[in-house]
């Protein structure tokens, strides 16, 4: 049987928490060790009324670290401390002050630091280093002053952190998957879009919306070649460039002609079902022939679920929040179904219609590509013409739609978007989207603990903020 031991780090650490001790009480203070298992905090110096002898409970957190040898960095005024970073964690948690006291027993030294003031910066919590300034934060009685004051408010009483939670926060950022492979420039001869697409109409070919005009070229993801764009360009002029030497280019001006590019390639992507606004930049859903309500079925975060991307309002119906409808057409994702289905209700006249819409922008982040998704809508009065008061309704649906609301409708563009091909409606090749960013956060909040009937009756008068990042958590209420 081997004997028990105790090792020299131990008695060393015990050394350290006597001579803090020690010190304390020649302050005229008391000293209350944690003793047995603690998780970072050696105990607590509990401040004293000299005059009147008279104990305050006024209370500072005390962290001890013995050395022996050298310090880090030492000169005959400073050294260097490098700290655990789930120390510092721990220690930031709570609301009570805290020390550290880093002890050199051999000389009898002691130094020490409020964490707290040292750690407010995130930069300083990174590099984890606190910088001892041997003349000034020298631990003895001449300190007990400059301690005292980090003591809490007593009625403020000390707070105990709640235990830590990881969250998944999603973005509105849709990750590009596949971006060309090629770019194609061409001379042409043309010095508009529409004499472009009038020389298109006669040559019987079809208009494509991914393509770019710039001083007399054509720049597009596509061969011009093979796709009956010989007609308005020079093919011995065209030349064929890798597309990473745009989508990395550090150049202004290529930046922005990929940009408009990938723009251009976007809206050919959602031609068949999506139009876009020039003015506005906004996509949104064209009205169905008939003017029927238009469903879209997809797969949220977790459950199938729907929507209806394009329905109308009758004049007492809308007054109601009920839909006006004569066909439901229900649009489904290829990769679940390829069968389409409708439902009839009543018929009547529609006052305006509604189309969900979102705003598109291009971004590129740590040299990925990303579409970031502002959801809206647009109001018509026939499914094709502005409604005029268009803007007051819109600012009415925002104020009725809170966050979480906001990005159920990302979520829906993000899947229509990442809608794969069949074989009767081959996938557009040149641009693919892959999924939302999203981010694992190392802290969370329960909203259990800090929202309150009366806070979510006052959200609901509140204009809902553009969905940025959202708790998984939320997510799963609806989907």
């Amino acid at each position: 049987m081997s004997p028990k031991k105790i090792s020299q780090n131990s008695i060393s650490g015990q050394q350290g928490i006597n001579y803090i001790e020690k010190v304390v009480l020649s302050m005229g203070h008391l000293w209350n060790p944690s003793g047995g298992v603690e998780a970072g905090i050696d105990g607590y110096i509990e401040f004293r009324n000299s005059a009147t002898n008279e104990v305050t409970n006024l209370i500072v957190q005390v962290q001890s670290k013995t050395w022996k040898n050298k310090f880090t960095a030492e000169t005959d005024d400073k050294f260097e401390w490098t700290c655990d970073a789930a120390d510092i964690d721990y220690w930031m948690q709570g609301n009570a002050p805290v020390i550290l006291v880093v002890i050199r027993l051999e000389s009898e030294e002691a130094y020490w630091v409020s964490i707290k003031d040292r750690f407010t910066d995130q930069k300083a919590r990174q590099k984890r280093k606190i910088y001892f300034d041997k003349n000034k934060d020298k631990f003895d009685i001449s300190s007990a002053l400059a301690i005292e004051a980090l003591a809490i408010d007593p009625k403020i009483g000390i707070y105990f952190s709640p235990a830590k939670k990881s969250e998944l926060l999603y973005s509105n950022l849709l990750r590009v998957d596949h971006i060309g492979p090629s770019i194609f420039a061409a001379a042409t001869r043309f010095s508009s879009v529409r004499a472009i697409n009038d020389q298109l109409i006669k040559c019987n070919v079809r208009k494509r919306q991914d393509w770019l005009l710039e001083d007399n070229t054509i720049f597009s993801f596509f061969d011009p070649s093979s796709n009956g764009y010989e007609n308005v360009c020079d093919l011995t002029t065209m030349e064929e460039f890798d597309v990473a030497e745009w989508s990395t280019t550090d150049s202004p001006e290529k930046y922005r002609q990929f940009i408009q590019l990938l723009n251009s390639a976007l809206r050919e992507r959602v031609d068949d079902e999506v139009g876009f606004l020039f003015r506005k930049g906004i996509f949104y859903f064209r009205p169905t022939p008939d003017l029927a309500p238009r469903e879209f079925k997809y797969k949220a975060t977790q459950n199938i679920t729907s929507r209806e991307v394009f329905k109308g309002y009758s004049r007492i119906e809308s007054s109601q929040k009920t839909t006006l409808s004569t066909k439901t057409k229900v649009i489904t994702l290829a990769k679940e179904t390829n069968s389409s289905s409708t439902t009839t209700t009543s018929k009547s006249e529609s006052e305006y219609y509604r189309h969900s819409a979102f705003i598109g922008q291009f971004q590129r982040y740590d040299g990925e590509w990303y579409l970031e998704i502002e959801p809206t809508y647009r109001f018509t009065k026939n499914g094709y013409l502005p409604l005029p008061n268009a803007y007051e309704k819109l600012r009415k649906i925002k104020e009725i739609e809170k966050n979480l609301a906001v990005f159920r409708q990302v979520v829906m563009w993000a899947r229509y978007l990442q809608q794969q091909g069949s074989l009767l409606n081959p996938e557009y090749s040149y641009l693919k989207f892959g999924d939302l960013m999203r981010y694992e956060s190392e802290f969370g909040i329960d909203d259990g603990y800090w929202r309150s009937t009366a806070d979510e009756d006052e959200d609901e008068s509140k204009s809902s903020s553009d969905a940025k990042l959202i708790d998984e958590n939320q997510l799963k209420l609806d989907f």
